[in-house]
């Protein structure tokens, strides 16, 4: 007869832990402690595929700060067609960013046939941007992105850079200030 009742006990104590558990999760979200990308970042630390997001250095070291002027990039050989390595230079005008303005991103150097830029948050969880950018008559790139907006005086913000093959380096670094 004992063995029906612990039965029970032990489904009883199974869904407790489940709703304690879904519980937990909802208070996470709802008191703004996380995301659901911060969320995943703490189960499972993300995903293998390549994406912006799995990029970004956690310790936040800043890269090259693009408000404070040009940055230049040394990427290496990535194949045996290339001579050598790439020397690429990128700018952002207005180097003052603000956020819910638009911002353009040229670069310079880069011998890819396709460019793509993916900018995400340093200090807070913003979702990606993409900036899609267009082959210029010299054989630069230009692309225009537009920051959004969020209670941080100073959004940190990296943009990374992706070609045809995959990523090209970690990224620039810069800061978009709330009007």
């Amino acid at each position: 007869m004992k063995l029906p009742k612990r039965k029970h006990q032990v489904k009883k104590s199974i869904i407790t832990l489940g709703v304690a558990l879904l519980c937990a999760l909802i208070m996470f979200l709802a008191w703004g402690r996380g995301t659901p990308y911060a969320l995943k970042e703490m189960i499972i630390g993300g995903s293998k595929r390549q994406t912006s997001q799995d990029t970004q250095d956690r310790p936040r070291t800043r890269q090259c700060m693009l408000n404070k002027g040009v940055c230049k990039l040394a990427l290496p050989k990535r194949s045996h067609a290339q001579e050598q390595d790439q020397n690429i230079e990128i700018e952002a005008s207005p180097r003052d960013i603000y956020a819910l303005e638009s911002v353009v991103f040229k670069v310079r150097g880069a011998t890819s046939r396709e460019l793509e830029g993916r900018i995400y948050g340093l200090n807070m969880d913003m979702g990606e941007v993409s900036v899609h950018f267009r082959r210029l008559e010299d054989g630069s790139f230009e692309g225009k992105a537009t920051m959004s907006s969020c209670t941080e005086e100073v959004m940190e913000y990296r943009m990374a850079l992706f070609d045809e093959h995959g990523m090209l380096e970690k990224g620039v670094d810069f800061d978009a200030k709330r009007k």
